[in-house]
């Protein structure tokens, strides 16, 4: 009974003062196996802590390389659209270029306008002047 009231005592106590105690207490006593137990319980509960904590750290690690894996991908895609474009944009540039044909202007014609009643007189009266043969 003494060693778990003593234990339940120092449960309360800050870590150096446990530590006071331990060293304030002959070796191998009923105190010295409570505060070894104190010790070992603290110990155990810290370890607890650094697990979780570290498992945390894991999780939280393994959620941001999924984030960085998908930001390389998406690098990635953007890098290759952005080369195919300078791609086509040199092979545009350097291709030969097909020759401009030359246009050539022919004679025009000239289209006379649609005879009217009045030229159609005045031819009909001209051949009527001339002298017969």
């Amino acid at each position: 009974m003494e060693i778990s009231s003593t234990r339940k005592h120092l449960a309360g106590k800050s870590l150096d003062e446990v530590a006071d105690f331990m060293a304030g207490v002959t070796a191998g006593s009923g105190n010295d196996q409570a505060a070894k137990a104190e010790f070992l319980r603290r110990q155990t509960e810290f370890q607890r802590q650094a697990t979780e904590a570290a498992i945390q750290t894991a999780s939280e690690t393994q959620r941001y390389t999924r984030y960085m894996f998908w930001s390389v991908v998406i690098l990635a895609a953007s890098s290759l659209l952005s080369f195919g474009v300078s791609l086509a944009a040199y092979l545009n540039a350097t291709s030969p270029k097909l020759p401009v044909q030359e246009v050539k202007i022919v004679d025009p014609v000239v289209i006379a306008p649609p005879a009217t009643s009045n030229m159609a007189v005045e031819r009909d009266a001209a051949k009527a002047r001339r002298p017969s043969p």
